[in-house]
């Protein structure tokens, strides 16, 4: 269960770079953003909560090298975020709801904060991730989220799910596929 929150729950990019510590405001500001992220979640504001979750800027990187219009990335960008309250948000709630998580301090890796934090989960079963931050025009938005092998599940997203079906299908056929998907999420 707690894999799949973790694989569901954000996508995020991994970069082989130095890690150095953040900048005191830069890290103060993600760490911010983050926790309130978490908040929203835990209170169900998901519509707030969506707003600290850069799905803009996901979808580029999930769609890599392959070309799309700008509507068709605003169309993805929109359903990955209807994705992300329909199935990540319900899994993030089972586990924040009633748990704090602790956290590391931040730490900046070209120009994203990596925050890992921790929580205790079944009174004795630690588990950690790493929310990725970026500065998204003023505010700092979460663009992924390291598994506790350090994992990008963007990364992990993008070579495994949706790279094949645009090859297969088209960035035409990844929209239909999402909105499948969205809708089956919907009716259960």
């Amino acid at each position: 269960m707690l894999k799949r929150l973790l694989i569901a729950m954000f996508f995020l990019v991994s970069l082989d770079a130095l890690v150095s510590p953040a900048r005191a405001d830069d890290g103060q500001d993600a760490l911010t953003a983050l926790r309130r992220l978490v908040g929203l979640i835990r209170y169900e504001r998901n519509e707030q909560a969506l707003g600290l979750i850069a799905t803009d800027r996901m979808v580029s990187f999930l769609l890599g090298s392959n070309s799309a219009t700008p509507e068709q990335k605003s169309r993805l960008a929109s359903l990955l975020g209807e994705y992300i309250e329909l199935k990540a948000f319900p899994m993030a709630l089972e586990y924040f709801k009633d748990i704090d998580l602790t956290y590391d301090a931040p730490t900046t890796v070209g120009e994203q904060v990596h925050i890992r934090s921790s929580v205790l989960y079944g009174g004795s079963e630690q588990v950690t991730m790493t929310w990725v931050m970026a500065r998204v025009g003023a505010d700092y938005k979460l663009v992924d989220f390291l598994d506790q092998q350090g994992q990008s599940q963007m990364t992990v997203n993008r070579d495994r799910v949706i790279t094949p079906l645009i090859n297969q299908r088209g960035v035409d056929g990844l929209i239909t596929q999402m909105q499948t998907t969205i809708n089956g999420l919907r009716q259960q």
